[in-house]
């Protein structure tokens, strides 16, 4: 399917310190909101390393994706995928 890529955002969060040294962990989230043709998508992916790369998408520009239970897949347009957690669901008036 393909849809309009509406909203992106990035967000890091303080979650413990880790090791004897006591050094500050951080998760960082991408949230992202795609409107289908007749549903709406908030999902977030978990950007696991400091090298991991985010959806690289315009914003208001087409992005395919795919829906799986629980899981959106995105597919930017270099190719690569992104697999994320499906927030909120909303259906298109």
């Amino acid at each position: 399917m393909t849809g309009k890529l509406v909203e992106a955002e990035r967000s890091r969060y303080f979650s413990g310190l880790v090791g004897s040294s006591q050094t500050a962990a951080y998760r960082t989230y991408q949230k992202i909101a795609i409107e289908g043709d007749t549903y709406s998508y908030l999902a977030q992916e978990r950007l696991h390393w400091s090298h991991s790369k985010p959806v690289n998408a315009m914003i208001n520009g087409t992005v395919k994706y795919a829906v799986e239970k629980t899981k959106l897949y995105v597919l930017d347009p270099n190719g690569k995928e992104h697999e994320l957690e499906i927030l909120k669901v909303t259906p298109r008036v």
